[in-house]
């Protein structure tokens, strides 16, 4: 009995010790499980939180990309801003040093059709008397005179077209020594009595912008000009070294410090004082020459005047064509029928009896709303031509437009006064104009009419 209680009590111990053993184990995994669980939890809010500063954080991100994106833009359109008002001053104060050379023309160009206006005036007269007894030698001479006036009158209206015209001109080929010898008129109007001008011009061709090239040398001559205010010497001298053709503006005037020269081709730089010019002169010479592929280059020394050098690419002489006579009849031998459009009276007859003795058939119209008229009457002509500019609903060229929707390869010679920018479909010929420069046009007209 005593073996059996004590196998019992050994039995109650054991048993004792293993729940003992198993609830130790098993705190031990609720504490394992319980601390899982808040391992679990905390992960959890720690998760959120990260993704809660994520996401605060990208918002944050988007708007200060936004925000910068917005700065970036107003600087950007700021600066456009800027550079535009810069290109409108720099357009407006060349425009400015034009000007001032345009106004610095007038009193001589006044001075020169003053002279040929005179000339004209008095010929006539003179010529007037000689056909009143039938004089036709003096009669001759005196008609020789009054086309020498108008055409030297049609030079100066020519160069200060090509000076003040906007629009870019195309380049072509030049013959520099003519050009520069058709502009020493202009040159010497510009400079004045109290300057000696003076040239030596060696023959050659390039190819350049006339118009430009006009304006370059204008301001090259107001510059030498400016510096010899109580008079001096300019030579325009023109030689051919190598491929380049130098144009070299020489004067005896002031002349320039070092620290000047080397600032010169620079924009808005000036040694004039503050209203006398915009330093912009010489940065647009020295631009012109860069983009025609040349240079400017400039010799000077205080009192010891001033030598700017303008070089040209060389190029050769064009080819010359000859064009053939026009075909005034039709296949059907029928005289050439021409509508002639223009509002100023006198020209408008004048016009109408040339081409008549040209051997045409003329039609005239004072506006395009009479031309239209003309036209619903008679037909369609053979040739218009008109002036460009005309009162009234429409010019020449819109007149030219509402014909050529009946008669598509109407032949069109458009006439004008300015420097007009014209349909390459149709000729132009500039105000004033002899008549054979007028036959020259219906030539060239008809044969771009018969090629199209």
């Amino acid at each position: 009995i005593e073996l059996q209680l004590a196998d019992a009590r050994t039995a109650a111990l054991e048993y004792k010790v293993n729940r003992e053993t198993t609830l130790k184990r098993l705190s031990w995994l609720v504490g394992a499980l319980g601390i899982a669980v808040a391992v679990l939890l905390l992960s959890r809010r720690l998760q959120k939180r990260i993704a809660e500063t994520e996401r605060a954080a990208n918002a944050r991100l988007e708007e200060l990309v936004d925000q910068r994106t917005r700065e970036l833009s107003d600087e950007m359109a700021q600066r456009i801003r800027i550079e535009a008002e810069q290109r409108r001053l720099s357009e407006k104060l060349s425009e400015g040093e034009k000007m001032r050379a345009v106004g610095q023309l007038t009193a001589g160009v006044a001075h020169d059709f003053n002279n040929l206006m005179s000339v004209v005036m008095l010929t006539a007269e003179n010529l007037k008397f000689s056909i009143e007894n039938n004089d036709k030698a003096m009669s001759n001479d005196m008609i020789r005179d009054i086309l020498s006036a108008t055409d030297a009158g049609s030079k100066i209206t020519e160069g200060l077209l090509a000076y003040a015209r906007k629009q870019p001109l195309r380049p072509r080929v030049l013959k520099l020594d003519d050009f520069l010898g058709e502009a020493l008129p202009i040159f010497r109007n510009t400079l004045g009595a109290r300057i000696e001008l003076t040239s030596d011009l060696q023959p050659c061709y390039v190819t350049v912008d006339e118009g430009q090239l006009t304006t370059s040398l204008l301001n090259l001559i107001l510059n030498s000009k400016d510096a010899m205010p109580d008079g001096g010497r300019l030579a325009i001298v023109l030689r051919v070294e190598d491929d380049m053709a130098n144009i070299e503006v020489r004067d005896s005037g002031t002349g320039m410090s070092e620290e000047t020269r080397r600032h010169a081709f620079e924009p808005f730089v000036t040694t004039k004082p503050i209203g006398d010019g915009t330093g912009l002169g010489m940065s647009l010479a020295f631009g012109f020459a860069r983009q025609s592929g040349g240079d400017l280059a400039i010799e000077s020394a205080l009192n010891q005047g001033t030598t700017v050098t303008l070089s040209l690419p060389l190029s050769e002489a064009p080819a010359t064509t000859t064009l053939a006579a026009p075909e005034l009849a039709n296949n059907d031998s029928k005289v050439m029928d021409v509508l002639v459009v223009e509002d100023r009276e006198f020209l408008l007859h004048m016009l109408e009896r040339t081409l008549s003795q040209l051997g045409m058939q003329v039609r005239i119209a004072a506006n395009a709303n009479d031309a239209i008229s003309n036209v619903n009457q008679h037909g369609l002509p053979d040739l218009l031509i008109s002036d460009v500019s005309m009162p009234g609903e429409h010019d020449g060229p819109g007149l030219a437009a509402l014909l050529r929707e009946r008669k598509p390869d109407l032949p069109v010679l458009l006439v004008s006064g300015y420097a007009e920018a014209v349909d390459p479909s149709c000729g132009f010929l500039r105000k004033p104009f002899s008549v054979g420069q007028l036959e020259q046009s219906i030539i060239e007209v008809m044969q771009l009419h018969k090629a199209s």
